[in-house]
């Protein structure tokens, strides 16, 4: 997924909470600091002994220009531009 990333920077990240949805895109900006990337190790070490293992890259970025919904099933209940 980081080298998509990188070739096509748009994103749209979903996520549920019981009945709404979070509908969030924008524009992908790569973040290469590894003072970052440590702090991420000593967050989740198992998740990173795994890319470790299979030889993965984590990718770090932040969204820009960014859109934000929140809707139910079948309404737009929010909106807005981050």
């Amino acid at each position: 997924m980081f080298k998509q990333l990188t070739v096509n920077p748009r994103v749209e990240v979903l996520a549920v909470n019981g009945g709404e949805f979070l509908r969030y895109d924008g524009v992908a900006t790569i973040v290469k600091d590894e003072a970052l990337l440590e702090k991420v190790r000593a967050a989740m070490p198992q998740i990173m002994d795994l890319y470790d293992k299979n030889g993965w890259e984590m990718g770090l970025f932040y969204l820009e220009n960014g859109h934000a919904e929140i809707r139910g099933m079948l309404d737009l209940k929010e909106e807005f531009d981050i």
